[in-house]
């Protein structure tokens, strides 16, 4: 059995079980980028879970699911969407990555659930954390305050974020 598979992992097989068997097709069908797409590939290969064939024209390689792939995708799937719901990602893509898996597969719920989750996670964040307490002004130098503007604009963004979540689970 392979080790345990991440996000991007499952929603690569996922992918390439859909039909998108190259990586410019993983990009048009899911906006998954070659940086994240290629060492994740990679890495699959090499535990078995696919295989690469050889060019076919305009020399794209094009990618299947070996049948321990078939079963990795079976088995982690629940896995990870558990996993999403009890402690959904910071990162709003994996977020959105698990989301997805969840109702490619009908499962209505575990999407609500993980977007709820992710949304409650970010919810009431939009005040500068007290830890650095630079709210009134920024301290001195470029460094300072480059990360003052960081600080609040993280922290907007994640109540951005939040309300995206929530509206995502009213239009499903």
């Amino acid at each position: 059995m392979p080790t345990t598979l991440t996000t991007v992992d499952v929603f690569l097989l996922a992918l390439i079980d859909g039909g998108a068997t190259t990586v410019y097709t993983m990009n048009r069908a899911a906006g998954l980028s070659i940086g994240t797409a290629l060492p994740a590939i990679r890495r699959l290969e090499v535990e078995g879970l696919i295989a690469q064939h050889k060019p076919e024209a305009r020399r794209k390689q094009t990618l299947s699911l070996t049948s321990v792939g078939r079963k990795a995708l079976k088995d982690q799937r629940p896995r990870v969407i558990e996993a999403g719901i009890r402690k959904p990602p910071r990162e709003l893509n994996s977020v959105l990555r698990l989301a997805s898996l969840a109702l490619g597969t009908g499962d209505r719920e575990s999407c609500v659930a993980i977007l709820r989750a992710a949304a409650a996670n970010r919810a009431g964040t939009g005040t500068v954390p007290p830890r650095r307490n630079r709210t009134a002004k920024p301290g001195r130098g470029l460094g300072s305050l480059y990360l003052w503007m960081v600080e609040i604009a993280e922290s907007f963004r994640h109540d951005s974020e939040a309300k995206a979540l929530r509206d995502l689970v009213t239009r499903l």
